[in-house]
């Protein structure tokens, strides 16, 4: 694995045009008619430069900008996070009933998780650790949103390009509605249902395609999220640069987050076992944004349980950049499982004789020892 740490990112080349509608003849009804408009190259925002009307006192100014910067608290996060659940379920219901679905209170939404993402705030991260095989879809949706918007992050994209982001990535499995009746089955699938399944990115071009006010990136997200880029994903079999930018983010994230997660035919992978893996596989995703899943999220992700070569146990509170295997961990138990009178803080990068030797299951450990 180190050596896939080592590699360089390879320099993205400019996105060509989709083939001649010739070539693509017989396909043409899967694609929407709109011609794909290129993102926006990536830059950092710039603050407008405004002239106060007033003298204003350092103090004050710091005042202020503290009350636009706050990160919310845990309870504020974590009805931020469940009125997220609430409001795709609201949108996929009325999906799945041909019912017209607002964007505006999808964006309102979005672009608080985005702001909240920018501060900083990791219980928002931490939380999309969570889910069952009840809520699947719902939380799926959430979570592959959130992780999206940390991947856009690390990309340095504008706030502009992390909404719209947010929104393609919130609405990506929308089409999944109209196939519960097979999706929601326990046990390996038909090839009939598989194909069935394989369905829905379709759907899900469709039902956003009749969306009044969505942007182009949204249905190509919902169309071509599966698509890979060796060419042998689905719908299409697009590959490389004729797959979107925001739908690579969104494949490579949403590849992640089925993988940690549970679902009614299988245990879910810890983080590390989920990222290995995808580097079996990397060929189907994106490097750059393969690499950039790894930066932000971490193979030990942040909130995760690790167990040291010192046989000590804590959670990992910030992810080395340079050195994904080597986070920063807060000693939680003592070796014999028995919590510490006193917690410390241990960054693995600045202590090379002291590694990560396990993840461990948070559900098996007894912390009130």
């Amino acid at each position: 694995m180190s050596d896939f740490f080592k590699k360089e990112t390879p320099q993205e080349t400019p996105k060509e045009e989709k083939s001649p509608p010739e070539v693509e003849k017989e396909d043409q009804s899967l694609k929407p008619t709109t011609s794909k408009i290129p993102i926006k190259e990536i830059q950092k925002e710039a603050f407008p430069i405004t002239e106060a009307t007033q003298p204003i006192s350092i103090k004050d100014a710091s005042d202020i900008m503290l009350s636009k910067i706050k990160v919310s608290s845990l309870e504020e996060t974590e009805k931020l996070y469940q009125d997220s659940l609430a409001l795709i379920k609201a949108i996929l219901e009325q999906g799945l009933k041909n019912e017209p679905i607002e964007v505006k209170e999808i964006k309102e939404h979005i672009d608080k998780l985005v702001n909240q993402l920018s501060l900083g705030n990791v219980d928002l991260i931490n939380l999309t650790n969570n889910s069952t095989p009840e809520n699947y879809l719902y939380a799926h949706s959430v979570n592959v949103s959130i992780l999206s918007i940390m991947l856009g992050i690390g990309l340095v994209y504008t706030k502009e390009q992390l909404s719209e982001l947010g929104v393609a990535s919130f609405l990506h499995d929308i089409g999944m509605v109209k196939v519960t009746d097979v999706s929601s089955k326990v046990g390996k699938l038909t090839d009939e249902e598989y194909n069935k399944i394989k369905q829905h990115p379709i759907y899900g071009m469709d039902m956003l395609e009749m969306v009044k006010d969505i942007s182009q990136a949204a249905i190509y997200v919902a169309q071509e999220h599966h698509e890979r880029t060796n060419g042998r994903g689905y719908p299409k079999g697009l590959k490389g640069n004729d797959i979107d930018e925001y739908a690579k983010i969104v494949a490579t994230v949403d590849n992640y987050e089925a993988l940690t997660h549970p679902r009614s035919y299988r245990e879910r992978l810890h983080p590390y076992e989920a990222i290995r893996d995808i580097l079996k596989n990397k060929e189907h995703f994106d490097f750059k944004f393969l690499k950039v899943l790894i930066e932000k999220i971490g193979i030990f992700p942040l909130g995760s349980w690790v167990q040291l070569s010192t046989n000590e146990m804590g959670i990992v509170t910030k992810v080395n950049k340079d050195s994904p295997l080597k986070p920063i961990v807060r000693i939680v138990l003592d070796p014999q499982e028995r919590k510490l009178a006193e917690e410390r803080i241990i960054d693995l990068s600045t202590n090379p004789t002291i590694y990560v030797k396990k993840p461990v299951n948070v559900d098996e450990l007894d912390i009130n020892k």
